[in-house]
């Protein structure tokens, strides 16, 4: 796969749509991405696989500008996808963040247990398509309930960035189509 995606991905950099020079460094980044995407395919929920998404997108970020370079739209597109996620990764990073969901993890609301925006895939596609579409109906919990909980654990600006962040998330995703 890996393969594959650099075949097309080299291939995409013919076409030249900026006036820049390739840099070396390419074939590098492109493994960071690689490494970045696998470990957000397995769902980091530790602070250790937290942790090493954030070292991995900060490495990431040095290199991402330079392969937009002659690349095709939808190349930077992936890029700019990838990008979102490294701030939302950084966002999970964050002390303000650990020390909210601290909170919470310590409150255990029904609320926060049951909240699952982004749900496991699951192999009968027509069952999975039901657990999406009930996740995304229940983006935010039932009737909302994490914007209470998190405004009232850890405040109105945690609540404001939770949201933005875990809407980036959805966006990069395409986990869910809201109007």
């Amino acid at each position: 796969m890996f393969l594959l995606f650099l075949s097309f991905f080299v291939l995409a950099s013919a076409a030249d749509y900026k006036n820049c020079e390739l840099k070396d460094g390419r074939f590098a980044c492109m493994k960071t991405f690689n490494d970045i995407r696998d470990n957000v395919l397995t769902g980091p929920d530790s602070n250790e696989a937290v942790e090493k998404l954030s070292k991995l997108c900060s490495e990431y970020r040095k290199c991402a500008e330079g392969m937009k370079c002659k690349a095709e739209a939808v190349i930077i597109g992936y890029i700019d996808k990838l990008l979102m996620l490294c701030d939302v990764i950084d966002f999970r990073n964050s002390a303000g963040f650990k020390a909210c969901g601290s909170k919470m993890e310590a409150n255990r609301s029904t609320c926060f247990r049951e909240w699952n925006p982004f749900p496991d895939t699951v192999e009968d596609k027509k069952k999975m398509e039901e657990i999406q579409k009930e996740s995304c109906k229940n983006f935010f919990g039932k009737d909302n309930c994490m914007e209470k909980e998190i405004t009232d654990l850890c405040g109105l600006e945690m609540w404001k960035l939770h949201k933005k962040h875990y809407l980036a998330m959805n966006s990069a995703t395409g986990a869910c189509k809201f109007d």
